[in-house]
């Protein structure tokens, strides 16, 4: 099942702040299924930690999607699929660390 893609239904994402992650719907193989990213992954794909973690999914809806397959590689039977930042590591999508964010936007203000 990890080898296709995931389809995230935008109607059905939203912020649960008790479990600190943004949870959406999400469709592989014609199974929908639901699915949880912690804000740690939105923060390790955004380089900050979100104000708005379900406006943060948005920019890094790509990423999630990939990591979300690895989730459900892992964890096919749980009633939540959580994406981990373990899962990022599995999917192959790298994490953008501050400093690196930090080092282009100052490049970016003060070209040479």
């Amino acid at each position: 099942m990890a080898d296709n893609d995931l389809t995230i239904h935008p109607a059905s994402i939203f912020d649960n702040p008790t479990d600190r992650r943004v949870e959406f719907r999400g469709e592989v193989d014609g199974e929908t299924r639901d699915y949880g990213v912690t804000y740690s992954v939105l923060e390790a794909l955004t380089g900050s930690i979100p104000d708005r973690p379900a406006m943060a999914f948005g920019a890094v809806q790509d990423a999630v999607a990939r990591a979300a397959l690895a989730a459900l590689a892992r964890a096919d039977a749980e009633d939540v699929i959580v994406v981990s930042e373990r899962d990022l590591d599995q999917s192959g999508t790298s994490a953008i660390t501050p400093n690196t964010d930090r080092a282009v936007s100052e490049a970016e203000a003060h070209p040479s």
